[in-house]
């Protein structure tokens, strides 16, 4: 399964419409519902919108580890968002701008 963690509706959109007939995705809208969610079912590629209200680095960065398999990550921001690009990739293994993250969609879906 992917999880997007989103609440923009319009980027959720538009992986949905490259996703694999072979894939489902999930959006969840917090790190608090991810965690959830994780216990539930197995992730394959895990995609954050960087830019979600009272997204904690820390939190997210320790639910990826606790992954087990531990799926790809993905997490995007807008590029005038320099500073939080910066403070994600410390934490977060692939952080790309949305301008990027909008253009490899359909690689990074179709990836296992």
């Amino acid at each position: 399964m992917i999880v997007f963690v989103t609440q923009d509706l319009m980027i959720l959109s538009a992986a949905r419409s490259v996703l694999p007939e072979s894939s489902s995705l999930k959006q969840v809208a917090s790190v608090t519902r991810l965690k959830a969610l994780i216990t539930e079912t197995s992730v394959r590629v895990l995609l954050v919108d960087l830019q979600t209200p009272g997204l904690d680095l820390d939190a997210l960065a320790a639910a990826h580890a606790s992954l087990e398999p531990t799926p790809k990550m993905v997490a995007f921001a807008q590029h005038v968002n320099i500073a939080l690009l910066e403070e994600a990739k410390k934490r977060l293994p692939h952080v790309l701008t949305r301008g990027q993250f909008n253009s490899k969609l359909p690689e990074i879906l179709a990836q296992d």
